[in-house]
Order: C-alpha cells, then sequence, then structure tokens
C-alpha cells in the first residue's frame, strides 16, 4: 500500500497545480475518445485505496467528530450527508425519520454485515448494533488510515473484520446474519458480482433485511476499475428473488445524472 499512497500524493499534487482548463479539456476528451476497459481488480483496489486516502484527508476530522458526538448521545445515529445531500435514511427509506427509527430499533441488537464498506460504510458508524461485520479487501487498510488522521475510536471492539475479496464465502458466517446486510456501490468494482450476491444470500438468515444499491451498467464507457453488469434491471432483479430475497420496493435512480443504469431495493430474505 505504500506505492498506493504515493500514487495519491502524486495525483493530488496534479489537481492543485495543473490549471483548471488542461484538467478540463481532458476530461472532455475522456468522454469523446473513451473506451471501456477489461475490469482490473488491482487497478480497481488502487482506485479504492485512492479514494479512501483523499476522502480522509479532506473530511476524516469533521466526519469522525461527528461520529464520536453520536456515541456520547447513546441514539441511533444513521450517519452525516454526503457532498450530494444523501444518507441512508434519504437512500433507502424514503427519507422518513420514523421508517429510519423502526428499522434501527429492528436490527440494533442483532448481527449485521456490510459487504464492501469502503473507509466510512454504514457498518462503522452504527456503533449501537450488538455485533458488526465487515468484508471489505482494503479494510484494515482503511483501519491503518483511520489511525493516521486520528480516528482510533472508528474501528471499535464490536466490529469483526475479514479482508477478504467478497467473492471468497467466508466459513461460519453461513446463515448467520439475523439483522441486516449493506452492499452498496460495490458490485460493480468486485470481480463476479453475481457471486457476491449468491454469498450474500448464503450469510443470511431469514428476516435479514437487505440494503443493496449498485450501478449496472455505465452508459458513457467505463475504465479497468470499473465494470458493467447488466442492462436489465427486470432480470437483475429476478436473480435477488430467485436467491430468496423477498424485494419489498425498488429506489429510484440515486444517481440522477443518466451516467448509469442502476439498481437499489430494500429486500427480506425469506428462505
Amino acid at each position: 500500500m505504500t506505492k498506493y499512497r504515493t500514487i495519491v500524493k502524486i495525483k493530488r499534487w496534479a489537481r492543485t497545480w495543473l490549471p483548471k482548463w488542461t484538467v478540463y479539456i481532458l476530461r472532455k476528451c475522456r468522454k469523446i475518445f473513451w473506451i471501456p476497459r477489461v475490469f482490473n481488480h488491482k487497478q480497481a483496489q488502487i482506485y479504492e485505496f485512492r479514494s479512501a486516502y483523499n476522502w480522509a484527508h479532506d473530511n476524516l476530522k469533521w466526519f469522525y467528530g461527528e461520529f464520536l458526538l453520536s456515541k456520547q448521545k447513546g441514539d441511533f445515529w444513521s450517519g452525516p450527508h454526503d457532498a450530494n445531500g444523501h444518507n441512508v435514511i434519504s437512500d433507502f427509506f424514503h427519507n422518513n425519520e420514523s421508517e429510519w427509527r423502526t428499522f434501527a430499533d429492528t436490527i440494533h441488537n442483532k448481527t449485521c454485515l456490510e459487504v464492501g464498506s469502503g473507509p466510512a460504510g454504514y457498518l462503522l458508524l452504527w456503533h449501537w448494533v450488538k455485533k458488526r461485520i465487515i468484508i471489505d479487501p482494503l479494510i484494515l487498510q482503511y483501519e491503518k488510515l483511520a489511525s493516521e488522521f486520528g480516528a482510533n475510536e472508528l474501528f471499535s471492539s464490536n466490529l469483526v473484520l475479514y479482508e477478504k475479496p467478497a467473492e471468497i464465502f467466508i466459513d461460519g458466517l453461513g446463515k448467520s446474519i439475523d439483522g441486516c446486510i449493506i452492499c452498496r456501490n460495490t458490485l460493480d468494482h468486485c470481480g463476479n458480482p453475481y457471486l457476491v450476491l449468491q454469498n450474500i444470500a448464503r450469510y443470511a438468515k431469514p428476516g435479514c433485511i437487505l440494503l443493496l444499491w449498485t450501478d449496472l451498467y455505465h452508459l458513457w464507457g467505463h475504465d479497468e476499475k470499473h465494470r458493467d453488469i447488466t442492462k436489465d434491471k427486470k432480470s437483475f432483479q429476478n436473480f435477488l428473488e430467485n436467491i430468496g430475497f423477498k424485494i419489498e420496493y425498488q429506489l429510484p435512480d440515486l444517481r440522477g445524472d443518466y451516467r448509469t443504469i442502476n439498481y437499489g431495493c430494500v429486500a427480506t430474505k425469506i428462505s
């Protein structure tokens, strides 16, 4: 990861000192001449760590302060809004605080899992959940990054971390997740998205709630750090139903910029 940190610092320097018109022209050329590339998991990991480092550098101090304040209050904190005004309540619960409270009260004394959390996933913030499990191939690097920026309590004692690709099934977790499973903005960075979903279904006990959102198809092309899954939302939803999930409701287009075909839902494991 030392190499990744060097890459990150060079790119941050370039963004700071290159003239803005140069960056603008390069981005326009990329959109015009972009040719989708074959997914490369190693490049995807470099991209994820670079994004995490940039986010931590710019936001972690404020973000961590909000986290500590929530722990002092002892409430069902959902987490802060992102730069686009989104958080879990707006994305998955119709921006309805009452729906969120009902959900939080249902899962807080149970075991929950997040697949592909990144450096500040939902479960890292939900300190009020009894047992939290995270599967992410970079999760230990994110823990070191949090420590580097002084956010030592972000990774607390009731967290179980698996530094593995989500395609690898973890023995001992089968039908052990009775609270919720979160998989947000993860599948198009995976080598085999459908295998990841099958593993998620194997982890979930009947009654477990799934919060899922992913880009399915990149309408403007993609690089080697992303992949296309399918253009067909219906077939994707059918797959979820075939592995034992009942779709409670489908989410609207969370991007709203017409760059991708994306899919999200709240679902319940029924078999």
